[in-house]
């Protein structure tokens, strides 16, 4: 952990961070025409005890998300759809939502080649003075906002917060009613006087005006001092044996919370290790890369931050099982 004093990005200059810093600064600020980047798929981390933006500097991960992410359409179903993060994109064979609106701390989609919104997180423990933009904005190219986590003491300034979806095409082009939906923002605070905007917003399409190409995302803003919010997401979101040759991924119904997987006839499930990814904060009663027998079905147990708990039951077969007598 490097501890720096005070700090002022000033005179045109770009501080690039890259996301893998640990560090704490006591004052950061940024002024004319001054900004901090990260590269993509990186988060932008900055604790201090104060941040100071001024109207003409920027902490930006705009276009910094993912390139093909959760929210990312089938590729067949590009030209007509905008990703998703927040909130659905444009477009009937949009993706689900996905994450954590207390704690937006993933990455943006992109779609066509082109990168979603990426992450901000402050943490600053004094007061946090925006009069530029804080900005995880996807992509134009019906790309989804990033996510934006914030803690401060004070929150203040007459800037932007955005990460919006990234905007459709025009009105000449055959998708031209398609954008990206809303990325996240959380922000926590003690004492809010911020003037400025702030917005998840889904991207717009033109044509003779603008209207929304996709869903909103989601804001959140929290006083600490009524209440702790703590996140409730206790999914299972992959479940997969990468022993395996080729791999295996289990079929998660989100419904009925059953996960089914096919194994090769020769597979020994009384000892298979499952690779098991969960929502961020949450645990699991059965570790990810923990050999289990599965020649019974097995429950898992995911439990969130705030307690409440959801049970998986898993279930694998073998080829042969599914064979259909003749």
């Amino acid at each position: 952990e490097i501890d720096i004093g005070d700090f002022v990005v000033d005179e045109m200059s770009e501080l690039i961070l890259t996301g893998e810093e640990i560090m704490s600064i006591n004052n950061l600020e940024l002024r004319n025409n001054s900004w901090v980047s990260i590269p993509a798929e990186k988060i932008l981390k900055i604790t201090a005890d104060n941040l100071f933006i001024d109207g003409t500097s920027r902490i930006s991960a705009e276009a910094k998300g993912s390139m093909y992410g959760p929210g990312t359409p089938l590729s067949e179903y590009w030209s007509t759809t905008g990703a998703s993060y927040g909130g659905k994109g444009g477009g009937v064979n949009a993706k689900a939502t996905y994450g954590d609106e207390n704690l937006p701390l993933d990455f943006g989609s992109g779609t066509e080649g082109f990168n979603g919104g990426g992450v901000i997180k402050l943490d600053i423990r004094g007061e946090l003075e925006n009069n530029g933009t804080i900005t995880a904005d996807g992509y134009w190219r019906r790309t989804s906002g990033g996510g934006i986590y914030i803690k401060t003491d004070t929150l203040s300034g007459n800037g932007n917060i955005f990460a919006r979806g990234g905007n459709g095409i025009s009105c000449d082009s055959w998708a031209c009613n398609i954008a990206g939906g809303g990325g996240r923002i959380a922000i926590y605070y003690n004492e809010n006087n911020f003037a400025g905007e702030i917005s998840a917003d889904a991207g717009d399409y033109c044509c003779y005006g603008c209207a929304p190409g996709g869903e909103h995302g989601t804001v959140v803003l929290v006083d600490e001092d009524e209440t702790l919010v703590q996140s409730s997401e206790n999914n299972i979101l992959s479940f997969s044996f990468e022993e395996l040759n080729p791999v295996v991924e289990g079929l998660i119904n989100t419904e009925s919370n059953i996960i089914t997987a096919t194994v090769p006839d020769d597979t020994n499930i009384t000892a298979l290790v499952p690779t098991i990814t969960i929502s961020s904060l949450a645990t699991v009663d059965k570790a990810s890369l923990s050999s289990q027998d599965f020649s019974s079905p097995i429950t898992y147990t995911v439990t969130a931050e705030n307690g409440q708990t959801k049970t998986y039951t898993v279930t694998i077969k073998k080829e042969s099982d599914l064979s259909i007598p003749i």
